[in-house]
């Protein structure tokens, strides 16, 4: 690797969306192995939230799900920064580069919700923070899909057009039909007892059949959020990150060795230190 100004930039950056779509199953399935190992929940396809709502699976939940949304931003970063550098005669313009990028940004903040707002405290805000994750990921991954349009054998073949496609549409259905099922659900089960035995929602219970297709709806959802983002592995094998560069203004420094190896700064002026990065 190069360095600029003595920093060394960062490349393999293309491993991050397989990090990434590995990293949403395994959290999900260790706190649906911790529920089911405490007798929280109902062991046939919970509802992803129900496995990370009672302590201590909610302890796990948080710590994991806050890292993937913390993943899931740097990427949608670097992808807004990879497009800036596209010409908008070719690819996107700024405009909507940002405003894809925004959209991008507010399912991970639905994700921070989701995963710091369990729904035994706090449903209203769980609820929200869900709808903010699953739609805002939808209109993310549309408009991603646009751009990956304008880019065929630009940046990315046409394949990864058509895949990012179906699964857009996957999403739209996916997202429609859970939500339909999960209102029919609990409007079914509504009176048969508290949030808590919801949690073991069982087939002898009122709207277990409608129930169950909107939590397995739910984990596919997730499963095409986590393949959009690994369709970004060959997008991001031609994406070089450089480390902001930091510049002292205003400030003038005497070098002298004190000893081998070692280099002592001392300030010349008592002018106030001014700093600006630039990325």
């Amino acid at each position: 690797m190069d360095e600029v100004d003595g920093a060394v930039p960062v490349s393999r950056l293309h491993w991050l969306p397989v990090i990434i779509f590995l990293w949403m199953p395994l959290s999900f399935l260790t706190t649906y192995l911790i529920a089911v190992q405490q007798n929280h929940v109902y062991p046939v396809f919970p509802a992803i939230s129900d496995t990370g709502t009672l302590p201590p699976e909610s302890c796990v939940f948080s710590l994991l799900v806050n890292i993937l949304a913390l993943l899931l931003t740097f990427v949608i970063w670097l992808r807004g920064k990879q497009l800036r550098h596209v010409p908008s005669d070719v690819g996107p313009s700024r405009l909507a580069n940002t405003g894809s990028y925004l959209i991008g940004y507010l399912a991970c903040f639905g994700l921070y919700i989701v995963a710091n707002c369990q729904e035994t405290n706090t449903l209203f805000f769980h609820f929200v923070g869900a709808l903010m994750a699953f739609w805002s990921s939808f209109f993310y991954c549309l408009t991603q899909t646009w751009f990956s349009y304008w880019l065929i054998n630009e940046m990315n073949s046409a394949l990864i057009f058509i895949a990012r496609a179906i699964l857009c549409f996957a999403q739209l259905f996916l997202n429609v039909f859970t939500f339909y099922t999960f209102f029919v659900a609990v409007s079914l089960f509504k009176g048969n007892g508290s949030v808590g035995r919801s949690l073991k929602w069982g087939p002898d219970d009122p709207g277990w059949a409608w129930h169950l297709a909107a939590t397995i709806s739910e984990w596919c959802l997730a499963g095409c959020v986590a393949l959009f983002v690994l369709t970004y592995y060959s997008d991001f094998k031609r994406l070089t990150l450089h480390p902001p560069t930091v510049k002292l203004i205003g400030y003038k420094y005497e070098m002298s060795r004190e000893k081998k190896g070692s280099t002592c700064y001392s300030p010349r002026s008592e002018i106030p230190l001014d700093t600006t990065t630039r990325i």
